[in-house]
């Protein structure tokens, strides 16, 4: 497998010495790599904590099936199948149910859904989004009210 390649003619283009291309010919491993993630994790005592401290908005999109283990008060709740109705900025570019696009807003869901919903709300135009690291479970285990 070739790594890089020189490229004379760019290189005399600019006067400089032969510059180094990266190659990648497999393409097995471009198709097997994970796409890159928009949000990042948070820890349920991070989430707690920029909470109760007014910095943050938690956005619970666990399925009303799941609900019933039980809820997280102040939290915005919403099906996961209507994060993009419910959190969509208005014609008018204004956000409705969570005012300022630069809120950080913290997701609860499934575990294996919350990174894909947290990356659906950033893709809405919201700009500081991230997941809580074990989900519902650890909110409620951190939380002393």
């Amino acid at each position: 497998m070739i790594d890089s390649i020189d490229h004379p003619d760019l290189a005399g283009a600019l006067g400089a010495t032969p510059t180094r291309i990266p190659v990648n010919t497999n393409q097995h491993d471009q198709e097997s790599e994970s796409p890159v993630s928009l949000v990042d994790p948070i820890s349920a005592a991070d989430a707690l904590s920029h909470t109760r401290h007014g910095d943050a908005v938690v956005v619970d999109a666990r399925p009303q099936i799941v609900r019933h283990q039980g809820s997280l008060p102040g939290a915005v709740v919403v099906d996961p199948t209507d994060v993009g109705e419910r959190l969509a900025p208005t014609a008018s570019g204004a956000f409705p149910v969570i005012g300022n696009p630069d809120t950080e807003i913290n997701v609860v869901s499934v575990s294996s859904q919350a990174p894909r919903i947290a990356e659906q709300i950033a893709g809405l135009g919201y700009t500081n989004v991230r997941y809580v690291d074990g989900g519902f479970r650890a909110l409620r285990g951190g939380s002393t009210s």
